[in-house]
């Protein structure tokens, strides 16, 4: 059985989670907490997602991870600053951009910038 297709079990939920995902939200949401590992076409857009998200709800986790006070205009800035900042340098003498995601993404799950709430009530209809 194909990985991506098997449930997965968290603790603390009662319902069963299956990482065949339709709502590309949740899906990033769960990539940024580290539940599930990004397939390649997916980090890229769950950066992108937790950039906005971080510079509107949570701009001190930008600042922290770039050791700066300026919040970058996009997250490819964000990126380049956030490797150059690594010295996360290819042979080509370019920045890791690659790399930078995958640093990123895994200091993000394992808490380095601090706890995160990405749901709130007003994102959800439902409760309206």
């Amino acid at each position: 059985m194909d990985k991506r297709k098997q449930p997965i079990y968290a603790a603390g939920y009662t319902g069963i989670l299956y990482s065949e995902i339709y709502n590309k939200k949740i899906l990033y949401k769960l990539i940024l907490i580290g539940s599930l590992k990004p397939e390649e076409d997916e980090k890229e857009f769950a950066i992108e997602y937790g950039f906005n998200f971080f510079k509107e709800k949570y701009p001190e986790i930008i600042k922290n991870a770039l050791k700066s006070e300026n919040i970058p205009e996009d997250y490819t800035e964000f990126l380049g600053l956030f490797a150059k900042r690594r010295n996360f340098i290819t042979s080509g003498n370019n920045y890791d951009i690659e790399r930078a995601m995958s640093t990123f993404l895994k200091e993000l799950a394992d808490g380095k910038y601090g706890k995160v709430v990405y749901d709130y009530p007003e994102d959800y209809d439902v409760l309206k």
